[in-house]
């Protein structure tokens, strides 16, 4: 009997909780962190996530930003790494990767370069190393890796080429 009102008490402190860390204002929905900072910001329509949402560290910073229709990612977004760099920026289309897409390092340096078409790399893609110099370059059909690879090293000279089914 004790284990039934301790998980019952648990459960309402869950839920008192997590009504504590979400408030809604209209319509716009604002997520907290226990430490008081913003964790999310963005609006429901029937339940479902609309329109640009915010997504934070809780150091603050920005983690990931974009735009939902009907509770499905769509349209541009963002991630971003704890310093707030820019980390990847692409389009997405029912959840899915679409589009060019680009990577950075965190030392804002371009990381990588490509195509998706519904979450599978397709074309032509372009790796950087952190230094900026090209490391490698080679296409991708329906998520593998095709044709000729060709590989770099740090100073961006050529390496090798690998070639792939």
């Amino acid at each position: 009997m004790k284990r039934v009102i301790v998980l019952i008490i648990g459960c309402l402190l869950f839920v008192i909780f997590y009504t504590a860390c979400q408030i809604k204002i209209g319509d716009k929905v604002r997520g907290y962190y226990k430490n008081g900072q913003i964790k999310k910001i963005g609006k429901f329509i029937k339940g479902k996530e609309t329109g640009k949402w915010k997504l934070y560290f809780k150091n603050g910073k920005v983690n990931q930003s974009g735009n939902y229709i009907n509770g499905i990612k769509s349209g541009e977004w963002k991630e971003f790494f704890i310093t707030g760099q820019l980390k990847h920026v692409g389009t997405l289309s029912n959840n899915n990767k679409n589009g060019q897409w680009k990577g950075h390092y965190e030392n804002g340096q371009l990381a990588y370069i490509g195509s998706y078409v519904d979450g599978k790399e397709t074309k032509e893609w372009k790796y950087y190393q952190e230094n900026g110099s090209l490391g490698r370059t080679g296409n991708y059909n329906n998520g593998k890796k095709t044709g000729e690879w060709t590989f770099y090293n740090e100073k961006g000279e050529l390496q090798s080429k690998k070639q792939f089914d």
